[in-house]
């Protein structure tokens, strides 16, 4: 899956290098961006179209990252969770097992033996 998706970002990337190759004459151009304010007047220097462009893309990156940031804290707080679940279940289960093994005498072998799970990394709810 992870293959499949870097070939996807390097086709869209293509595109947009297309794109900007046969459109050279627009987006290299140069323009200044004009505000005017009832408290002023405002102007940048003239840059690039391209840059821009880049710009919004960049913005439009960061406002995407910090709108999911919330739900992958909660996320790594679930699974934080879960694993302190797990952890007591286990504490539990050994518990039981002694306290089996101190009426009856003998070791249970009537379940196999719990392995120690591995952390797995988080992967994106999406």
């Amino acid at each position: 899956m992870k293959k499949i998706k870097i070939v996807i970002v390097l086709i869209v990337f293509g595109f947009i290098g297309v794109i900007i190759y046969q459109n050279q004459n627009y987006f290299f151009a140069t323009h200044a961006l004009k505000m005017n304010l009832l408290v002023g007047r405002y102007e940048t220097i003239e840059i690039h179209n391209v840059i821009f462009f880049a710009g919004c893309f960049v913005f439009g990156f960061f406002l995407a990252y910090f709108f999911t940031l919330r739900v992958r804290f909660r996320a790594k707080k679930k699974i934080e969770d879960l694993y302190c679940t797990i952890d007591s279940h286990l504490e539990t289960i050994s518990n039981l097992k002694g306290q089996l093994e101190a009426l009856t005498g003998k070791t249970p072998e009537m379940t196999p033996p719990v392995q120690e799970q591995k952390e797995q990394p988080i992967q994106n709810p999406e």
